[in-house]
């Protein structure tokens, strides 16, 4: 009578783990198809991600930050800070690094971007000038001091052969006319 028991209780246990066994399969065969498209999606997402900080990367060492564009462009400016001097060094780096790209697939983003930065280095060239200029021409004591951002400023304007002539131009007048 035991061993019926343990029997009956052992086939009981057996036809659970049957059934058990038979559900476990179906959730497999229902959540593989799901497990898949998860997988898939987190790859997605990983790639995403990675096309995410290429795209950071490339907008880092490719394109100006808003303060290195607004001290480029700000016009009402009466000294020129190192701020603006590393703005215009980034802008003229930036262009020389555009012609990685040319070599490569991306000639029209190296265009596009060259372009873009040939406008903001004109622009702070031309500000550079006109307060060199300006410093120039308010050089009106016995003994001009030439302050270290006109130096700075001087030497920047060599990229730019005219501007750099006139500013010469200016400098010797002014000392000329202090002299």
């Amino acid at each position: 009578q035991k061993l019926d028991e343990i029997y009956c209780d052992v086939q009981a246990m057996n036809t659970c783990c049957h059934d058990m066994t038979e559900r476990l399969k179906k959730s497999k065969e229902s959540t593989a198809d799901l497990i898949e498209k998860t997988s898939i999606i987190q790859n997605e997402r990983n790639h995403i991600k990675l096309q995410s900080s290429l795209a950071n990367v490339f907008l880092e060492k490719y394109q100006l930050k808003p303060a290195e564009v607004k001290a480029l462009r700000e016009t009402k400016q009466s000294v020129m800070t190192e701020e603006f001097f590393n703005s215009l060094g980034r802008a003229k780096q930036i262009h020389q690094d555009c012609k990685v790209l040319l070599r490569s697939k991306q000639q029209t983003a190296g265009l596009e971007i060259m372009e873009s930065m040939a406008l903001c280095q004109e622009s702070g060239y031309e500000k550079l000038y006109r307060w060199t200029q300006e410093e120039c021409r308010s050089m009106t004591g016995d003994m001009p001091d030439i302050s270290g951002a006109l130096c700075r400023a001087i030497e920047a304007l060599q990229d730019r052969q005219i501007l750099f002539k006139y500013a010469l131009d200016e400098l010797g007048t002014a000392r000329r006319t202090a002299v």
